[in-house]
């Protein structure tokens, strides 16, 4: 949570999905050291949306006071809820439930297109040009050519199948089309899933012209929740290396790696 409100607040233009977060529900985070924008002369972080900070009384890694002292960053809006429960996100009743409340106010406020205040608004339309969609549908094809069977699902064209056709649109012309998305077997019963959003991979259909990021997430029955997200961490580094270039592929290679390394040492 830290990492996300300095990254947000410093560089926004090269982070545009932390920039404009709608909402947060964090547990058990601290905020960013004060020195961070103290002694570098950043601004304090700031990122004014709803939130619900869960603050465990218990908590020996995050002291409960800073834990709120990250609500306060979060905006006067922050619901703080305090649980008798340690460094973890809470799981009894009361504590899902307000979550659930929670994430239901927020899908009624996007629904609505926004909030009173502002802080929660419906994003402007993206849109693909047709050299940046073709470019998905290249990858997509050269993925499925690569892996074979173990281009396991999404839009990656199966045997005896080729890309989608986008030689149709004309040059600049936009498309409001579905994400596609590659899904690529990484290990037995584990998937790595990556939707492939506007302004990816060059940027030329997002608005402001910075490429995008794949969405990316790991599936299956093969691989612990923590496990998991250490992954996804992993991924997120390598994506942030590759930004402006094709990079399912590098990706793919560096989760099997990840968890072949991570095989031998246990």
């Amino acid at each position: 949570a830290a990492a996300a409100l300095a990254a947000a607040r410093a560089h926004p233009s090269r982070y545009p999905s932390l920039a404009s977060a709608r909402f947060a529900v964090v547990a058990g985070a601290p905020p960013p050291p004060e020195a961070w924008w103290r002694d570098a002369g950043n601004p304090k972080p700031s990122l004014t949306v709803p939130a619900l900070c869960f603050v465990g009384e218990a908590d020996g890694a995050v002291p409960p006071s800073e834990a709120e002292a990250l609500a306060v960053l979060l905006g006067g809006g922050a619901e703080v809820v305090r649980h008798a429960g340690g460094h973890i996100f809470p799981q009894r009743a009361e504590a899902t439930a307000r979550l659930e409340g929670f994430l239901r106010a927020r899908a009624e406020e996007l629904a609505a297109g926004g909030t009173e205040g502002g802080a929660l608004t419906r994003p402007a339309a993206r849109r693909w040009c047709a050299e940046e969609r073709a470019a998905q549908r290249d990858e997509l094809g050269a993925l499925a050519a690569i892996f074979g069977d173990e281009a396991v699902g999404g839009d990656c064209p199966r045997d005896g199948e080729e890309a989608a056709d986008t030689t149709a649109y004309n040059h600049g012309e936009h498309e409001h089309g579905a994400v596609l998305v590659a899904r690529v077997k990484i290990a037995e019963g584990v998937q790595l899933v990556a939707a492939l959003p506007p302004g990816y991979p060059y940027g030329e259909g997002d608005t402001d012209g910075q490429p995008s990021l794949p969405l990316l997430d790991v599936e299956g029955h093969g691989l612990s929740e923590a496990a998991r997200l250490a992954l996804l961490g992993v991924l997120g580094l390598v994506a942030e290396e590759e930004r402006g270039n094709p990079m399912v592929y590098q990706l793919a290679e560096r989760a099997r790696e990840w968890l072949e390394e991570q095989s031998c040492e246990s």
